[in-house]
């Protein structure tokens, strides 16, 4: 009986050797990654199962970046709950600092992560290199929950960092109000004791547990009104006021020379509040605190200062000068109300096209069919400027920018703006050329040069916007 030669289903020997070789090489590649670096590329991909996976051995868990973040920082500022957990539970230091002195509840924009750190034992109260804690940053990016979930921990809204900015001053709307009751628990203390001493006839020292207080206190707050308030009746009632404090009179000699020189009206009362810090029964001083606010166009600031001055000195020549003031900055914070209640969407009548106003920075700026008008506002009259950029035309021609004087008018109410400017149309002329670039009829085949534009009119343009 015949037989054929068997096949088999293996390869050859040359291929099997180069089959081994390149295994044998991917599992040398794959084991020369020490645990480190595959637990540094799992951390970089985010990667927390296979991060879980890698032996804790070998891995040092608080390798840090340029900025001397560590993991848990990087974990942290991505929101990965997840992955801050497992950095924890493998012994991160929740206290570390990177090279701007903040922690990883500092870096923290995550209430749930927040507590995580602080259950295992986070500093509520550190401080960064600025004098920055974590309350400041929540407060500041008014983070309500997480401003709560602070104090609730027992985290100092009474700190400072190192412009003198409390949590408070630095606060968002919706994290206000849980910081202005902390700060009123901060110094419930200090104002008892203050009411009670002066009703034991104990003036000093009433004075004293005021004074207290108000350095606790964010400036400009209703609980610190209301200790100033506190104490201006108190020296009221003595039958002589305390003596002016060196330091009070520092700073008004300081904000007297600089208002003198012309200096920023900003700076002035920088001096005139430092002054008012160690003398807050100085009542003059309110009173030139509220001019400086009213020239900043601050009005609500303005007219507490305001009110406060005339409620301490009711019988002082300047008194009806405050009262006086009051009213001509009550009318201009009606006007900055309306203003400023003008920004939003607004549609073009008689087009229906729409437009954009934004205020910003007292200059009034409307955006719609391609033109941007910016102008000063002056009461209700608008003077400034339209401009529209360039834009393609005929002929493969650019037809130029433009920038012409405009004037307008808000209205009574504030419900319609109006304005009057200038426009030129232009005219685009070309030819056409051939594919080997000489001119010739327009054809399939053919391209457009463009010659030239020219201003063929010059139109007056009214906007009227309404809403």
């Amino acid at each position: 009986m015949l037989r054929g030669r068997v096949q088999t289903a293996f390869p050859s020997e040359p291929l099997m050797l180069r089959i081994s070789c390149l295994l044998t090489f991917a599992v040398l590649v794959c084991s020369c990654a020490s645990p480190q670096q595959r637990f540094d590329a799992a951390f970089r991909k985010g990667d927390v199962a296979r991060m879980r996976k890698l032996p804790a051995a070998g891995v040092n868990i608080e390798s840090s970046d340029a900025g001397l973040n560590t993991p848990l920082m990087l974990a942290v500022s991505r929101g990965r709950a997840d992955m801050a957990a497992l950095l924890i539970e493998r012994g991160a230091d929740v206290n570390a600092r990177n090279n701007a002195g903040a922690s990883a509840l500092m870096l923290s924009a995550d209430e749930v992560i927040s507590g995580m750190l602080i259950s295992k034992g986070a500093d509520v109260n550190a401080r960064n290199d600025e004098g920055g804690t974590a309350l400041m940053a929540a407060a500041s990016a008014d983070r309500a929950g997480q401003v709560a979930l602070l104090l609730e921990h027992g985290a100092d809204a009474g700190a400072r960092d190192e412009s003198g900015r409390s949590a408070l001053a630095l606060a968002g709307p919706a994290s206000v109000p849980a910081l202005e009751r902390a700060e009123r628990k901060l110094v419930a203390e200090d104002l008892a004791d203050g009411e009670r001493t002066r009703a034991g006839g104990e003036p000093e020292k009433a004075l004293s547990s005021y004074m207290a207080a108000l350095g606790k206190l964010t400036r400009d707050t209703p609980a610190s009104r209301e200790t100033r308030d506190a104490v201006v009746a108190l020296v009221r009632s003595l039958p002589e006021p305390p003596e002016f404090p060196e330091e009070a009179r520092k700073h008004l000699v300081k904000s007297q020379y600089l208002l003198s020189h012309g200096s920023g009206q900003a700076l002035v009362e920088a001096e005139i509040l430092a002054a008012l810090d160690a003398a807050p029964w100085w009542t003059e001083g309110y009173y030139n605190l509220g001019l400086v606010q009213g020239a900043q166009e601050r009005y609500k600031d303005a007219i507490a200062s305001l009110t406060l001055f005339i409620g301490a000195s009711p019988d002082s020549p300047q008194a009806q000068a405050a009262q006086d003031k009051i009213y001509e900055f009550e009318i201009a914070q009606e006007q900055a109300d309306k203003i400023s209640g003008l920004a939003g969407r607004w549609t073009r009548q008689g087009f229906n096209t729409p437009y954009t106003v934004t205020v910003r920075e007292g200059k009034f700026i409307s955006s719609g069919d391609g033109r941007v008008l910016t102008a000063s506002i002056d009461g209700q009259v608008l003077q400034g400027t339209v401009q529209g950029g360039t834009s393609g035309g005929a002929w493969t021609c650019t037809i130029p920018g433009q920038l012409h004087p405009a004037t307008g008018r808000i209205s009574d109410d504030a419900k319609s703006i109006e304005y009057d400017f200038v426009w030129s149309r232009y005219t685009a002329h070309g030819h056409c050329v051939n594919m080997a670039g000489a001119p010739s009829n327009c054809c399939l085949f053919c391209s457009k040069v463009c010659d030239g534009v020219n201003v063929v009119s010059t139109e007056n343009v009214h906007v009227k916007l309404v809403r």
